[in-house]
């Protein structure tokens, strides 16, 4: 029966530190001594070696590496952006790594994806019969802004994830892993480059352009029936209008204009009770006039609605 031994253990700050200033963890003038923690570090964004949104370049627009960006990151909703790290990863034989991604991204809308766990040896090379650092292995990000608002990002100095480092007990299989290399030649090879994954976000956020296109274009022919409808009251009004008084002028030109008068004054109420009646009906004719006006601008403003 074999005995386990419990060997592993979580590196703390002066371990990392003391790791750090003898060429282990990370490359040379790539770590920053403020991004130690208690028991980690933050990455960083790097200023170079990134594909970040291009408005009318569906490829984006792509820094490969030593072309650095000293502008702001933009990231609109649903924007997908590749980031790489600034640190240059060297990791011995005896440590692994996990990485963690930041809740303050989360919370801003921006959703970061990438591998979790870092094999011991990351970053070294066969030479000879020894390992030896690479000159430029890093880990590298999928950024989506997922939320409502945009988001800025500052290359060289945000800090996108933190890593843990850890002792690695037993012997380990030491074999070398690409993945920069793997990066360049997938999104960075300038004769066949790469799409960026999760364009998923990115058709969403068309698709919802699309729909406030519609929409606006929608509520543009809205409006223009309302005024139409309105148009066609007060055009009927005119027309009646327009009637009576060509009735008026046939009238009088006729001559009997006052004989028609006498006639309808004949009909008028002589008592109290016939004035009250005529009155009570003219009341209830404007009634009757003004809910059909009522229900004229009601139907005109109500909503088209898909039925199904």
């Amino acid at each position: 029966m074999i005995t386990p031994v419990f060997t592993s253990a979580v590196l703390a700050h002066d371990e990392i530190l003391k790791r750090l200033k003898s060429g282990q963890l990370f490359g040379s003038n790539s770590w920053d001594l403020n991004n130690i923690r208690a028991a980690a570090y933050d990455l960083r964004i790097a200023d170079d070696l990134m594909i970040i949104p291009e408005r009318g370049n569906p490829l984006g627009k792509r820094y490969g590496r030593g072309e650095k960006r000293e502008r702001p990151v933009v990231l609109r909703p649903g924007e997908v952006a590749f980031f790489s790290t600034a640190e240059r990863l060297c990791l011995p034989w005896d440590v692994s790594a996990n990485i963690g991604i930041k809740f303050g991204y989360a919370r801003r809308g921006i959703l970061i994806l990438t591998g979790l766990l870092v094999d011991p040896g990351f970053g070294l090379r066969r030479d000879g019969d020894s390992w030896v650092a690479k000159h430029d292995e890093r880990l590298h990000f999928l950024a989506a802004n997922v939320g409502p608002n945009e988001i800025v990002l500052l290359p060289g100095k945000e800090k996108i994830a933190s890593i843990q480092f850890l002792y690695v007990s037993g012997n380990v299989l030491q074999k070398e892993v690409n993945s920069t290399e793997d990066m360049n030649r997938e999104f960075f090879d300038p004769n066949n480059p790469a799409k960026l994954g999760l364009s998923f976000f990115e058709d969403m956020t068309e698709l919802r352009s699309q729909f406030v296109e519609f929409r606006k274009r929608f509520e543009a022919v809205e409006n223009g029936s309302k005024q139409i409808v309105m148009f066609g009251v007060y055009l009927l009004t005119a027309s009646v209008l327009v009637a009576a008084f060509v009735v008026l002028l046939s009238m009088v030109s006729s001559g009997d204009l006052t004989t028609k008068l006498m006639t309808i004054s004949t009909l008028a109420p002589k008592t109290w009770k016939g004035v009250v009646t005529l009155i009570g009906g003219g009341i209830a004719l404007a009634m009757v006039v003004n809910s059909i006006r009522s229900l004229v601008e009601r139907l005109a403003t109500i909503p088209f609605r898909r039925r199904g």
